[in-house]
């Protein structure tokens, strides 16, 4: 296994139910039923996040926290040949 860096954004808002953990990455999943295109997303943007980090042979979890959402990427470090 090699070395790998880690992100984590922690937000503020109303943070992910641990059942909804995993169904926020899929594509046009919005949690709050009150939520519109005018008042937030498509629901695409983790789903995005997730394919990138995993074509980067990475990962994007969403982990438990006492406030808000805790997002934590991880990728690969790798040595860049000139």
């Amino acid at each position: 296994m090699g070395r790998k860096a880690a992100i984590e954004v922690i937000d503020d808002g109303p943070g992910n139910p641990a059942k909804d953990r995993e169904r926020i990455f899929g594509r046009f999943t919005r949690l709050a039923d009150d939520r519109t295109r005018n008042s937030g997303g498509t629901g695409l943007g983790l789903a995005i996040a997730r394919h990138i980090a995993t074509a980067h042979h990475g990962t994007l979890h969403a982990l438990g926290h006492d406030h808000g959402a805790r997002l934590t990427a991880t990728l690969p470090l790798t040595t860049r040949k000139s």
